[in-house]
């Protein structure tokens, strides 16, 4: 927004200077161009050069044509390759603040800044007087440094500019104004204001994610409805975008009431005065169906049921590395009733039946368990985590790592089974019951693998050996030793249990 006040100020001063240069300079345009660009650059502090032809024509309208215009101002380099503009005569004796533009054209004009290029392929302004509406038309694009596809839109709408005046800041104001891309289609109100509060931002890093200086420069009240919003192959309608930017703090507050089947909103509030900068950030999910949602993130996994989420986010910073590296988090999901797929996790328990040789009902397990609760929660601080997850009468405790910088998960939990509900297919050997199972999860975020880790394997019957275990495993084995060991003899088992757990462990 910064920058489209610049611009939209730029331009204005251009027209002024250019009209009042060509006031005293009309006969001779060689001798025009040079004190054109002085006096701009006089009265805008930026360097212009015109490069091409610059025509006059005097009969109302009256009308200036400049071709390839070059303006370099602080980093940000902009060259237009035409520039068509016709003034109202009636108003030339006016102030000039009055005088009024009765059409603008700027054609194929490219802005670059910071590795960023915006290319406006047509700008069209029409009956425009600085501090009341005009029609605004732009058709553009814009290319984020980094990044290969540029976005593609259009602005249509109502524009108010306000000069800069002893009285006032300088300010704009789009009004019932539609954007228009490929992935977006809203309709907003925007009002900006240059609030003068901040200097110009001094060594900032090409990794900053805000422009921190340039937002406490500007007071901003943004409302749109966005019609349509196109994520992949995902559309999503009645959505609601509303950014409050005021003394130094930024608020966003996005709502899509038909996200997948459900809803999802999204504050977010940034403290731009904080050193660092701090973030805090509220999301709210509720009734996705899950199954739309893993369709939507190439995920392979069979998950149906209305998914719920809340949980606060935390972090410091400006950057990716210090956002997350900082990053304290919160979360609760509710899977409510539906069904997913265990095939994986069948396997893995198969593979333990085998080990401990208990017997195999896993076998018998459906491939797809339809749940009557699925609740979870995660807790993030920096690159730990911490995960506990209810499916029914499964628990799963893990703790692990998150490495965001090479997408990176590498996490052991603890599986539990306590005793199934009457009727459930998911009943497990009294041997592994009530035991928490060792596995160790790893892999990229969107292809994670898990199985049961040898070492904490070892570990787990080390310890249920252990006469002071309270696992299924010595339960079971306790009860063995009294049905099948001589009553003289049963101390002594029980000893050599404990022996041999204590050697497990010094392995």
């Amino acid at each position: 927004m910064r920058i489209f006040i610049r611009f939209v100020s730029f331009t204005v001063a251009i027209v002024l200077a250019t009209f009042v240069a060509a006031y005293f300079y009309l006969q001779n345009t060689d001798r025009l161009k040079p004190d054109v660009e002085a006096l701009i650059a006089d009265q805008t502090g930026v360097d212009v050069k015109i490069h091409g032809d610059l025509r006059w024509q005097l009969f109302p309208p009256l009308t200036l044509q400049i071709e390839d215009l070059e303006v370099t101002d602080a980093g940000r380099h902009t060259r237009a390759a035409a520039l068509d503009l016709k003034l109202d005569l009636s108003a030339m004796w006016q102030d000039v603040n009055k005088w009024k533009v009765s059409a603008l054209q700027l054609t194929n004009t490219s802005i670059t800044e910071d590795g960023n290029v915006t290319k406006i392929t047509q700008l069209v302004l029409t009956d425009f007087t600085p501090g009341e509406p005009a029609s605004l038309s732009i058709e553009g694009n814009h290319l984020t440094a980094g990044e290969e596809i540029p976005i593609a839109g259009t602005l249509v709408g109502t524009i108010t500019y306000q000069p800069a005046t002893e009285m006032s800041r300088e300010a704009i104001k789009l009004t019932d104004t539609t954007i228009t891309s490929d992935q977006l289609t809203a309709v907003c109100d925007i009002d900006a204001l240059d609030n003068g509060s901040s200097p110009p931002e001094a060594g900032v890093s090409d990794e900053a994610l805000l422009p921190v200086a340039t937002l406490r420069g500007l007071d901003v009240i943004a409302d749109c409805v966005m019609t349509e919003l196109t994520v992949g192959t995902e559309t999503f309608t009645g959505g609601d975008l509303k950014i409050t930017n005021l003394t130094d703090n930024l608020n966003v507050f996005a709502e899509i009431k038909d996200f997948l089947g459900g809803s999802v909103i999204t504050e977010i509030d940034v403290d731009l005065a904080a050193q660092p900068i701090r973030w805090r950030i509220l999301p709210e999910v509720d009734g996705v169906d899950s199954k739309r949602l893993i369709d939507w993130t190439n995920r392979s996994v069979h998950w149906v049921a209305p998914l719920g989420l809340t949980g606060e986010i935390t972090m410091q910073g400006n950057t990716e590395a210090e956002l997350m590296n900082s990053i304290s988090s919160d979360q609760v999901f509710d899977g409510g009733q539906g069904e997913l797929d265990v095939s994986a996790l069948k396997q893995q328990m198969a593979h333990l039946a085998a080990i401990t040789r208990s017997s195999d009902s896993f076998a018998k397990w459906p491939d797809t368990w339809v749940y009557e609760t699925f609740i979870g929660k995660l807790e993030t601080r920096g690159q730990n985590q911490v995960l506990n997850i209810q499916l029914d009468n499964l628990f799963i405790d893990g703790e692990g790592i998150y490495d965001y910088t090479t997408d990176k998960i590498n996490m052991l939990a603890n599986v539990t089974f306590r005793e199934a509900p009457e009727g459930s297919p998911y009943v497990v050997n009294p041997i592994l019951q009530d035991t928490p199972l060792p596995m160790r999860c790893s892999g990229a975020s969107q292809d994670i693998k898990c199985k049961l880790d040898n070492d904490a394997t070892k570990t787990l019957i080390a310890s249920a050996l252990k006469s002071d275990s309270d696992t299924g495993l010595r339960r079971k084995l306790e009860k063995k030793i009294d049905e099948k060991v001589p009553e003289e003899y049963r101390d002594t088992a029980r000893s050599l249990l404990d022996a041999i757990g204590r050697a497990l462990d010094r392995d």
